[in-house]
């Protein structure tokens, strides 16, 4: 008996085997909620307190011809976004970027991507400049120098001197 036809997908450019022919696609679908406001329950990852503690995790068998968007709804991790559209979803396929209507393989890992809080470029300002803002006050606390006087307000009164004097 010949082989099952092959037929190729054109958003992949690969022979797909016929659908009758193939075992269910057994595939993980992730998603990291984030920690609630307690944090991350001190979960460190290489010395990096840990986004998440506790990913959630689904394992489904699904039909051939199977895409990521199918596999996010078949999962239910739909109900920890709620009112978000699959279309509006950030999705992926090992750590890189998908669509929805990709085709899966056998023993893909499908990832739903939170959006992000604030753009990674601001967050590093933010980061360098209250690690400036800790050094200068490390620097004062080890020079002994009173601290600078509030803007507007006169050194001389602050730093304890008589100006008349």
């Amino acid at each position: 008996m010949p082989a099952d036809p092959q037929r190729v997908d054109p958003l992949q450019s690969r022979p797909v085997p016929s659908l009758l022919s193939m075992d269910p696609l057994r595939v993980d679908v992730v998603y990291a909620p984030r920690p609630d406001a307690g944090g991350a329950d001190g979960v460190t990852v290489g010395g990096v307190p840990a986004a998440v503690a506790h990913p959630l995790v689904v394992t489904l068998e699904l039909v051939p011809g199977a895409t990521v968007g199918d596999a996010v709804l078949a999962s239910g991790l739909l109900q920890h976004l709620p009112g978000v559209p699959i279309e509006a979803l950030d999705l992926g396929v090992f750590n890189r970027a998908a669509t929805a209507e990709r085709l899966l393989e056998q023993g893909d890992r499908v990832e739903i991507y939170r959006p992000l809080q604030i753009d990674p470029k601001a967050a590093r300002h933010l980061r360098v400049a209250a690690r400036r803002k800790a050094e200068a006050r490390a620097r004062e606390a080890a020079s002994g120098a009173a601290p600078a006087a509030p803007s507007g307000g006169n050194a001389a009164a602050v730093a304890g001197s008589d100006p008349v004097g």
